[in-house]
């Protein structure tokens, strides 16, 4: 694939989205909730790894679950992918839900949830 595709300037998303409870449940592991939250960053596991400052085999070990990243990693990749999926993930396995703070953001993610959903059914 050409590195034009996925032009690293623009990895970092606008802003962080929340999942589908749905989703969150049905991931097996953490390596799952890794390898989700890049798909569906729409960018590629280079452009990803570039941006989180990994190499691209340090990204695709921790998606296949045959390695793990940092926290401060954690965070960087869900800050550039625009999505709270591997939060969500921690914290559905210890028994908790986030929300966004108040109902403002709660609808704001409801409706960009909705948007992407719309975008990756077209």
């Amino acid at each position: 694939m050409s590195r034009d595709l996925y032009p690293v300037q623009v990895a970092q998303a606008e802003a962080l989205v929340m999942t589908d409870k749905k989703i969150v449940k049905q991931l097996a592991n953490g390596a799952m909730a890794v390898s989700t939250t890049c798909v569906l960053s729409g960018y590629s596991k280079e452009t990803l790894a570039e941006k989180i400052k990994k190499p691209r085999e340090v990204l695709s070990r921790a998606a296949n679950g045959r390695g793990g990243l940092d926290l401060d990693v954690l965070i960087n990749l869900m800050n550039e992918s625009g999505s709270v999926l591997i939060l969500q993930y921690m914290a559905h396995k210890l028994g908790y839900e986030i929300q966004p703070l108040n109902d403002i953001d709660k609808r704001k993610a409801e409706l960009l949830a909705e948007l992407q959903s719309l975008e990756n059914a077209a």
